[in-house]
């Protein structure tokens, strides 16, 4: 008997119920706010992706959104222009691949242009380069579209807007889309040119589809 009273002492001090019990209970308690811990991190982190995922969506869909803006004129303000317009063949004029892309259907290229004005105003000759311009006619009907360009500045023209004007943007690139009557013009650079277009009988969506086959 006294072999067993010493051993149920030996194991009353070695594995103390008590004390057992609330070791497994710590245990418990612990795995249990680890696990709240890794559930809670898991849970932020992949509402943090969806937002960066979702902001990037709505980033890109904003820069690959178009924004159409035409500011109506009622009457433009005339400006005299001194300049010389030489006609040129086409072959003669630097080579630009943006009107390779330009889609013109019913249209066809009819006049190219140096236009020229004077280095010296007292001079009588027209030795400065100003800008290039194109005609198009379109074969159906009297429209056409005219595309002033320069490699240097914006082109000129004997006409200008006092209006305030609204932005527009294709594809990124940002530009002002005038109408008067039955014409539009716009002005916006891309591609290391200044470009100045003047539109007659063309309807909205056909200048808007000019311009995004110019600007790829």
């Amino acid at each position: 008997m006294s072999d067993r009273k010493t051993m149920k002492q030996v194991f009353d001090q070695q594995f103390n119920a008590e004390m057992l019990q609330e070791q497994i209970l710590s245990r418990y308690e612990k795995n249990k706010r680890n696990q709240k811990r890794t559930v809670g991190f898991s849970l932020a982190f992949i509402t943090i992706f969806m937002l960066m995922i979702s902001t990037q969506f709505k980033q890109n869909f904003k820069e690959n959104e178009d924004l159409i803006n035409i500011n109506q004129v009622k009457e433009p303000s005339a400006m005299r222009l001194d300049l010389d317009v030489k006609i040129v063949d086409a072959h003669s004029l630097p080579y630009h691949e943006i009107f390779d892309s330009i889609n013109l259907t019913h249209y066809y290229l009819s006049s190219n242009m140096e236009l020229y004005g004077r280095s010296d105003i007292e001079s009588s000759v027209y030795d400065q380069l100003v800008q290039y311009e194109k005609i198009y006619h379109n074969t159906q009907n009297d429209n056409w579209i005219k595309i002033a360009y320069s490699e240097e500045h914006p082109p000129v023209r004997d006409y200008y807007f006092k209006n305030k004007h609204a932005v527009s943007k294709i594809k990124d690139v940002e530009m002002i889309i005038y109408q008067y009557e039955n014409s539009y013009m716009v002005q916006f650079q891309y591609k290391n040119l200044y470009f100045d277009i003047e539109t007659y009988g063309l309807t909205q969506p056909e200048l808007i589809a000019l311009l995004k086959s110019m600007i790829q």
